[in-house]
């Protein structure tokens, strides 16, 4: 039996971090991903790596309505590839699990 004193589980309120707890430490399951913030953060980091092919576009002479479309094509791609993928997790999660990790407690060095 552990000597820690109970603490009791945290409410999750949506857009909000849970508060860090110190001494916890043990296997965290995802076992379901919100598909709007998924999806939307799919759509943020494709249209961010659309950046580099718009001076690759530049260079090679592509134009300007092409270049001017990348990102937005890029933007709802990303936001239904994101889609696809929360839908498909959330689904296989509830098939056979989520995906398992270990954390432990972050140890100071001194």
């Amino acid at each position: 039996m552990s000597t820690a004193a109970f603490e009791p589980p945290q409410r999750y309120v949506p857009g909000r971090p849970p508060a860090p707890t110190a001494s916890f430490s043990g296997h965290v399951t995802i076992s379901r991903v919100d598909i709007m913030q998924t999806s939307k953060f799919f759509a943020a980091a494709l249209t961010v790596l659309a950046i580099p092919s718009l001076f690759i576009g530049l260079a090679g002479g592509a134009s300007i309505v092409g270049l001017m479309l990348l990102p937005v094509f890029h933007l709802i791609g990303g936001f239904i590839v994101g889609l696809l993928y929360s839908i498909s997790y959330n689904l296989a999660a509830r098939w056979v699990g989520g995906i398992s990790f270990q954390v432990d407690r972050a140890t100071s060095k001194n």
